[in-house]
């Protein structure tokens, strides 16, 4: 009996001392299960209110700022628009991270989570990208560090990651969804032009040394672009490569930019200067400069008067008839999106990165013919929200879409 009561003696200070490894285990990494539940609980009944988004990474950091109901600027650019659905995902985000489990309240662990809040150039993946929101009063909504992260194991469409409030040592292991991007540039709306390339007539090239390209199409309808004055003997490369050019300056996105006032074009080499002509009479100048590997462009838009006046067909091609709108019930409808007014119904032609969000649409009369006075209108918005802005474009992609001739032939 003796030896069965010690033996249960023994049982029950096993038991003890496994419960207490386990007390102190935990004690010192600091994991434990949560209930699943939102990291900001008022955040999301506070979004309407956010005015303000401080977006950093160690010593830097920029400031975006809400001007209107559907427009932000980005302070450290002077003003320039901000990428209006990557502002909605960051906000709609951090309202909806769920915390899943408490990790540690250890400071000395933080770079291992990411979390760190400064840390050296090599170490840049130990250090915690900043997140700040406030409202027009200027009162915190929300400030955290958003640490390392990983695929969520319950929804591979959400995220894992460590996140920390800048009020709390306590690390979370939360899961949700939040938009990259610790550099300024990353937030800038990244549209300068976006045509639809098959309402581009033709592309002039006129480089520095006086060489011009132009390539060209007579009908709207027609899938190839022709390069014009090419002599008899003479054959493209690639009608591929042709083509490639008004596909290209159809999509036009920038790196950065900079206001002209800041730009010190006079130190910098002369480059190419683009002219597209749209079958709807608009004009779009660019105007470039070579910086290094990149490239500066200023743009400017304008109507030509003689916009409906009938292209020359080229030696041998038919002359192409009127187009009506039993042809084409879409054609013409290239518009303006800009941020003020988003969800209106028609096509997207041009959307200009100074005013993402709202579209207008151009109307065309019972014979197809556009509405001159509402190019006139589209050119007058576009060369002003295009006014005083230098956008740096990458190098690589223009000098593809800036072909001379010896580049086009065989």
């Amino acid at each position: 009996m003796r030896k069965i009561r010690t033996l249960f003696i023994l049982a029950l200070a096993t038991v003890a001392v496994v419960w207490a490894a386990f007390y102190v285990l935990q004690r010192d990494t600091g994991e434990r299960i949560a209930e699943k539940a939102p990291l900001f609980p008022a955040l999301g009944s506070q979004l309407n209110q956010a005015a303000e988004l401080r977006i950093g990474k160690g010593e830097f950091s920029f400031t975006l700022r809400r001007q209107g109901e559907n427009s932000w600027r980005i302070q450290e650019r002077a003003d320039y628009p901000a990428d209006l659905p990557k502002i909605h995902e960051l906000l709609l985000g951090s309202a909806n991270l769920q915390r899943l489990e408490e990790k540690t309240r250890n400071p000395e662990r933080y770079s291992q989570l990411g979390l760190a809040e400064t840390g050296e150039k090599d170490d840049a993946d130990k250090v915690a990208m900043q997140i700040a929101i406030r409202d027009d009063k200027d009162q915190l909504l929300a400030d955290f560090f958003v640490g390392k992260r990983t695929v969520a194991k319950s929804r591979r469409s959400r995220h894992e990651m460590y996140v920390r409030t800048r009020d709390d040592p306590t690390v979370w292991l939360v899961e949700g969804n939040l938009p990259h991007g610790d550099k300024v540039t990353h937030w800038l709306q990244k549209d300068i032009l976006q045509l639809d390339h098959e309402h581009i007539q033709a592309v002039r090239i006129t480089h520095a040394d006086g060489e011009t390209v132009t390539i060209r199409k007579n009908d709207r309808d027609a899938f190839d672009y022709y390069i014009v004055g090419l002599p008899e003997t003479a054959k493209p490369r690639s009608t591929h490569i042709v083509n490639g050019i008004a596909i290209g300056m159809a999509d036009i996105e920038l790196l950065d930019v900079q206001k002209e006032q800041n730009a010190a074009l006079s130190d910098k080499a002369p480059g190419a200067t683009v002219l597209i002509t749209t079958f709807d009479g608009m004009l779009i100048t660019m105007t470039t400069w070579r910086s290094g590997e990149n490239i500066l462009a200023r743009l400017a838009a304008d109507f030509d008067p003689e916009w409906d006046r009938e292209p020359k067909p080229r030696k041998g091609e038919k002359k192409a008839a009127p187009t009506t709108l039993s042809d084409h019930g879409s054609i013409g409808n290239i518009g303006i999106k800009a941020a003020s007014d988003v969800g209106k119904a028609g096509d997207i032609g041009i959307r200009t990165g100074s005013g993402a969000g709202n579209m207008v649409t151009r109307t065309i009369d019972l014979k197809g013919r556009r509405n001159a006075d509402f190019i006139k209108k589209e050119a007058a918005e576009l060369a002003e929200r295009w006014r005083d802005w230098i956008y740096i474009l990458p190098g690589y992609r223009m000098d593809k879409l800036t072909k001379r001739m010896s580049d086009l032939v065989k």
